[in-house]
């Protein structure tokens, strides 16, 4: 789930926007072991184009449905824009996994905010 707040300006005037990232539900399991499968998940987001604003949550070990409760804010986010979840496993050893994507369009928060989840 994640909920983005309604548009806010900084003291330039810029566009800013308050995101959360609160947790994800039902995730596979990306790591295998002796005692079963499960993930070590982290989220990431940014407004889609602008990776240099990419704001990452803790990892949670061994966790398929991990709780994040995490806040951040981007600048200039405004129409036309959208906003992209990844979820990753974290690996200690080689590249982490992609465990899924989902992206909110600009359209979709900026009149009221967004409370919900997003697939």
């Amino acid at each position: 789930a994640v909920r983005p707040a309604a548009p806010m300006e900084d003291r330039q005037g810029r566009p800013q926007l308050r995101v959360q990232a609160i947790g994800a539900k039902g995730l596979r399991s990306a790591d295998f072991g002796i005692t079963g499968g499960s993930s070590d998940p982290y989220c990431t987001f940014n407004i889609v184009g602008r990776p240099q604003q990419r704001h990452k949550t803790k990892t949670i070990k061994k966790c398929l449905e991990p709780v994040w409760d995490f806040e951040g804010l981007l600048s200039g986010c405004g129409e036309g824009d959208a906003v992209e979840f990844e979820v990753w496993d974290y690996d200690a050893v080689g590249a982490d996994d992609l465990l899924g994507k989902a992206v909110l369009e600009y359209e979709d928060f900026a009149a009221f905010g967004f409370e919900g989840e997003v697939p």
